[in-house]
């Protein structure tokens, strides 16, 4: 797996839209999860344990106990005085294994890593970390709208990591893989490895924009809707189309319109500012990356994936039947169980 090139595999996937390319990472990550089961239960299923909203009802207190490990809320506090608030889930046996930070994407905050993966992650040992960005979830808002530049965003993770004794694996989701980017290409505090999650490409969103425009132009307007006017949090349907696969149940997919209806208290970015930002160059530094994409992905296109992959000369892994948001989606253990797959060869 490791001798192909990103090239060769970005072929395969335009063949068959992902199939040929997926089969070769997902057949490893797939027996690789069959081996690991036996570490212990999932953690927080949904129909065992109570609805989606009632376990995020967790981060709200400053210790929860779950599946042998703990959760953590606090707030970090940036030189300009502004708080971003931090969810911490740790195994509670210390492991000694490589911390893992994730970042959010627009209209989300930490807890959207909170429902599956920080508990999927701490339960094998790793302590696990979501920020959320200023003006989303609990962090402390700017005055005016949107939140921040990308240079902000960005300059409020150099100096949270900045305060961490380990390197970490930085992974970011969405418009929160455009900071890990722009990051790497700073002299910052250093990073593990770097995951790019259903990632908006270096370049950028607006090609993508146009890319979908010309193939798909009526679901392309409602997915630009949805985001325009935050239908998504209204529209049922919509929410669907823009974050989720149809292997969703109907209550689940409600109680995440709820959150995500509320995770914002100003517009992450402005993406005409963003025009700016973009095309972000490659990292000062090879560095190992992880990039994965969804094959049911109707925001980041598989050009996307692919511009990404060759940026971080990384071969692209395609997920089948996954969504945009990987971690909150019905088959989020998929897209965790590659994620492991990486971090564990480190």
């Amino acid at each position: 797996e490791e001798s192909f090139r990103p090239t060769l595999v970005v072929h395969a996937m335009r063949v068959a839209y992902g199939r040929a390319a997926a089969h070769v990472h997902w057949e490893g990550i797939h027996n690789a999860r069959e081996r690991r089961r036996v570490q212990g239960r999932r953690c927080w299923n949904t129909r065992q344990e109570g609805s989606v909203s009632s376990r995020l009802q967790c981060g709200a207190t400053s210790q929860t106990r779950m599946c042998e490990t703990e959760l953590e809320t606090f707030f970090h506090e940036l030189p300009s005085g502004l708080k971003l608030e931090v969810l911490r889930r740790t195994p509670v046996e210390k492991s000694g294994k490589t911390p893992l930070v994730f970042l959010h994407g627009s209209y989300h905050a930490a807890w959207c890593w909170n429902v599956h993966f920080m508990p999927y992650f701490a339960q094998r040992g790793y302590d696990t970390y979501a920020v959320s960005f200023r003006g989303q979830g609990g962090s402390d808002v700017t005055e005016g709208s949107p939140a921040g530049l990308l240079e902000e965003h960005t300059s409020d993770i150099q100096h949270f990591l900045g305060e961490m004794d380990m390197e970490p694996v930085l992974l970011g989701h969405s418009f929160g893989g455009l900071v890990v980017m722009n990051y790497v290409n700073l002299e910052s505090p250093p990073v593990k490895a770097i995951g790019l999650l259903n990632s908006v490409p270096p370049s950028g969103n607006q090609e993508m924009i146009m890319r979908y425009l010309l193939r798909m132009p009526i679901k392309s307007l409602r997915i630009t809707y949805s985001f325009v006017a935050q239908a998504f949090g209204k529209d049922p349907k919509l929410c669907r189309e823009t974050f989720f696969s149809e292997e969703l149940d109907e209550e689940t997919l409600q109680q995440y319109m709820e959150l995500l209806r509320t995770s914002s208290k100003a517009r992450l970015v402005d993406l005409r500012a963003l025009r700016k930002s973009v095309p972000i160059g490659r990292p000062r530094a090879p560095l190992p990356a992880l990039v994965l994409g969804g094959e049911k992905d109707a925001v980041v296109d598989l050009e996307g994936l692919e511009e990404t992959g060759i940026a971080y000369n990384a071969a692209p892994v395609l997920m089948p039947k996954l969504a945009h948001d990987c971690m909150l989606d019905a088959h989020w253990e998929d897209a965790a169980d590659a994620i492991l797959t990486f971090v564990e060869g480190l």
